[in-house]
């Protein structure tokens, strides 16, 4: 599944005006409700939130992945924001995040949710990834820099051979874990 055909130009904000953790949940799940993806706008706010009070979603870097798995949303969804300025979201290395990325599904796509996940954790650990999308100015730029990247870490990604490879050797969940650590080991300063 390729992150960017899960997004388009109206899933994308340029300039997040949130100056709170909790302000950009809300800017990013509007996005969703007015692209009618969600069932319960206040019931997805609160498995979010309590997702963020468990652990907090900022992985550093200037990222942050607020995420949920709730059937408050119709299908698996991700949204997009960037603040320039950046912001406190609680992240593990202390810094303001500048990326944030909301994944939402319901609880039959869990496992595609966690397949989102471990692709743009891979995308996301590229430094030039994160440079590229802070330089987009429009929002099919910043589409273009994540199909860009997602094509060069998985470029026969959608062919049944490469699913077929990707699927059988390494569990969902151990593919996740080692994506986020591969990221943060070669992120840290």
């Amino acid at each position: 599944m390729r992150i960017a055909n899960l997004m388009t130009e109206s899933s994308v904000i340029l300039s997040l005006g949130a100056r709170t953790k909790e302000e950009v949940i809300d800017e990013l799940i509007a996005v969703l409700s007015d692209e009618d993806q969600v069932r319960d706008a206040a019931q997805l706010r609160d498995a979010i939130i309590t997702r963020e009070v468990y652990e907090s979603t900022g992985i550093g870097q200037g990222v942050a992945i607020p995420q949920a798995t709730t059937a408050a949303v119709y299908d698996v969804n991700l949204v997009y924001g960037y603040s320039e300025a950046g912001l406190d979201y609680e992240s593990m290395d202390d810094q303001l995040a500048h990326f944030f990325f909301l994944i939402v599904a319901p609880p039959k796509r869990s496992e595609d949710q966690m397949d989102v996940l471990s692709r743009l954790a891979a995308c996301l650990g590229e430094p030039a990834f994160r440079a590229n999308l802070a330089d987009a100015v429009t929002p099919q730029q910043v589409l273009d820099v994540i199909v860009a990247q997602e094509n060069a870490l998985y470029p026969r990604m959608d062919t049944p051979e490469s699913i077929a490879e990707d699927n059988v050797e390494i569990p969902l969940l151990d593919r996740v874990t080692n994506s986020i650590a591969e990221w943060w080991g070669n992120n840290r300063d």
